[in-house]
């Protein structure tokens, strides 16, 4: 069955409400969030073992709620609220975060972790499917490495129990043909698209180079 994620009502009324400056809760740069979670923080950090345990645990989270609220307030930054901050750590390593994009992926029923219906095991691991690691250096093609180069060839291994590393799949063949203007990142779904309607070619054929996506 297909799940469809919506905003909650309520939470969007106390959105609207708080963008205003007709009185309530005011949106300071992300410090009101930071502040609303010092409660929980401080009792996970608050259980030191031993004398002194709980101080130092606060001291370090006092340090770190103090560099977070700066660097949330920082203009350079934006306007401090979770999406912005989102966007900027995602655009740093070539994901490109837009809600129009992620509204159009459907979002499926999880398995259910029961021995009646889709049981399964404690731990699993993909590490011998799994090419070798490499580097995607300067280029922002994150996306293409995780989905072409990891996922596409973990698969594919997984299925033919062949060597990943014979036949791994190219990350430059799909970044170049999805990558945004300038090569700037690239949407997950496009990645999923592509590969459902061009596939993938092996890494041999299609050499990487992170000074370049025009090819």
């Amino acid at each position: 069955m297909a799940l469809h994620m919506v905003d909650d009502p309520q939470d969007q009324e106390e959105y609207n409400d708080n963008s205003g400056n007709s009185g309530g809760r005011q949106n300071s740069g992300g410090g009101g969030g930071l502040l609303a979670l010092l409660p929980m923080l401080f009792g996970l950090f608050g259980r030191g073992g031993g004398k002194g345990g709980g101080k130092g645990g606060i001291i370090i989270l006092l340090l770190i709620a103090g560099g977070a609220y700066l660097w949330l307030n920082n203009g350079s930054r934006g306007d401090g609220t979770v999406s912005n901050i989102a966007q900027s750590l995602f655009s740093q390593s070539g994901y490109s975060y837009d809600p129009e994009q992620f509204r159009q992926a459907s979002v499926y029923e999880g398995l259910e972790d029961n021995n009646n219906k889709n049981p399964l095991p404690e731990a699993v691991s993909l590490a011998n499917y799994a090419p070798q690691r490499k580097n995607q250096g300067k280029q922002g093609s994150c996306v293409a490495w995780s989905a072409a180069y990891a996922a596409r060839t973990i698969l594919e291994a997984s299925a033919s129990n062949a060597d990943p590393d014979a036949f791994a799949y190219s990350p430059a063949f799909m970044y170049n043909n999805i990558a945004l203007e300038d090569c700037q990142g690239s949407y997950l779904l496009n990645a999923m698209k592509f590969m459902q309607k061009s596939g993938a070619v092996p890494y041999s054929d299609f050499p990487y180079n992170e000074n370049d996506c025009s090819r």
